[in-house]
């Protein structure tokens, strides 16, 4: 009880000050996931609190191509449609994905009794990391395994060229240049198109126009004609 300038008293609630985001007679007003609600029309009917931090532009009576990601308003506009409801059978139809700032959700529906559809979001962004990478991995194991299986079975120099420069031309680039050191100005080279074979040819190049990592791996000790190991030098 407080005095009014008037002289007269009233009563200050503080509960009138406090804004109070909970929707009356909404069962998921408090589930840790986004929940969105939307009628038939696209029109948001109702959404809980992590919905609305997720999305702060949503609110009751906006529409769903308004505030939420355009791929989610696809997806609402699919699962309401006349025709999509009369083939829906027992089984809920597969959720939508996308991102939404930088995060990737997984949308998930279900159709409430009075028409409307609850989509919840689930943040898939982790999951979705730990596949890609386990998929990468999985990836970069074979082309390893392939590479080594391949060069491998040959120790001809050539062929361990034209196998270098076609799984580089397969995996890494449209095309490559594999260069081999030798003595001299003239070069073997083999070169590969992505979906061609292996060309090979001697080029002379001079050692102004080769790259420092080829002139180092010239100036490197190599192995004489025959494939033998180099001589050991001898000591007094």
């Amino acid at each position: 009880m407080r005095d009014s300038p008037s002289g007269s008293s009233n009563v200050v609630s503080t509960q009138a000050d406090t804004v109070t985001h909970a929707e009356p007679n909404f069962p998921w007003a408090q589930a840790p996931y986004p929940v969105l609600v939307a009628d038939g029309s696209g029109t948001l009917v109702q959404h809980n609190d992590a919905a609305r931090a997720l999305l702060p532009a949503a609110h009751p009576g906006s529409r769903l191509t308004d505030v939420a990601p355009g791929w989610l308003a696809a997806a609402h506009r699919a699962v309401t449609a006349p025709d999509a409801r009369g083939e829906q059978g027992p089984e809920a139809p597969a959720p939508a994905s996308g991102e939404i700032d930088g995060l990737h959700f997984e949308a998930h529906s279900t159709l409430c009794a009075d028409g409307t559809v609850a989509w919840w979001l689930v943040d898939d962004t982790n999951h979705r990391l730990a596949r890609e990478a386990l998929r990468t991995q999985r990836e970069r194991t074979a082309f390893l395994a392939k590479a080594s299986s391949l060069l491998l079975a040959s120790l001809n120099l050539g062929r361990c060229m034209e196998v270098t420069a076609r799984m580089a031309a397969e995996h890494l680039a449209d095309a490559a240049l594999a260069i081999a050191p030798s003595r001299g100005h003239r070069l073997p080279v083999v070169t590969c198109l992505r979906g061609d074979s292996p060309a090979r040819r001697r080029r002379r190049w001079s050692p102004r126009t080769l790259p420092a990592s080829v002139r180092r791996c010239a100036a490197s000790p190599r192995c004489p004609p025959g494939g033998s190991t180099p001589p050991r030098p001898r000591t007094g």
